[in-house]
């Protein structure tokens, strides 16, 4: 697949939510930490 957004250096806090215009489907979200990295598939309706 292609990147479709991506955001660095976030900082520390514990939640964050950025508002994005894409099309309805289903996409695979990657953050990466220093721990690791976690991986989920989201749908977008």
């Amino acid at each position: 697949g292609q990147s479709i957004k991506t955001w660095n250096n976030l900082g520390a806090e514990l939640e964050h939510r950025m508002e994005t215009k894409i099309p309805a489907g289903i996409y695979i979200v990657r953050v990466t930490l220093e721990e690791g990295q976690i991986v989920k598939k989201i749908r977008v309706d």
